[in-house]
């Protein structure tokens, strides 16, 4: 069955209205600072706190743990736990949908999985760090 939204005449105006409140605030918004590579214009999105959008490096973690999960830091401790629960539950469906993938190989395709994805190349750290891991 598929959901439907208020399709009244008060329903729209409202819609309307919250669209175009949304426009003016975006209007004023501060723009990414990159340049496009296909023409070399400014890009247009929104730009985020540190002057990029989101495809232009906006949501690049910096620093030393750059690859390591980034949990807010401020908030209550309920929406930090949801977080957390969202992202635990988002890595174990990953696992199981790994497992039925795998389950569906034969013996060689599973092979060479192992070879490809299963070694020492998804675990961080120089190459003789991982050798004596």
């Amino acid at each position: 069955m598929k959901r439907t939204r208020n399709r009244s005449a008060e329903g729209r105006e409202k819609s309307r209205k919250a669209i175009s409140e949304w426009n003016a605030r975006r209007a004023e918004m501060p723009r990414c600072g990159a340049r496009r590579k296909s023409d070399g214009e400014p890009c247009q999105n929104i730009g985020m706190a540190n002057g990029r959008c989101r495809l232009h490096g906006g949501k690049t973690p910096k620093g030393e743990g750059w690859r390591k999960p980034q949990w807010p830091a401020t908030g209550s401790a309920e929406r930090r736990e949801v977080k957390l629960r969202n992202k635990l539950n988002m890595l174990e469906v990953r696992r199981e949908k790994r497992d039925q993938k795998l389950a569906q190989m034969s013996p060689e395709e599973r092979q060479q999985w192992q070879e490809r994805w299963g070694g020492d190349v998804m675990r961080p750290g120089s190459a003789e760090e991982r050798q004596c891991q």
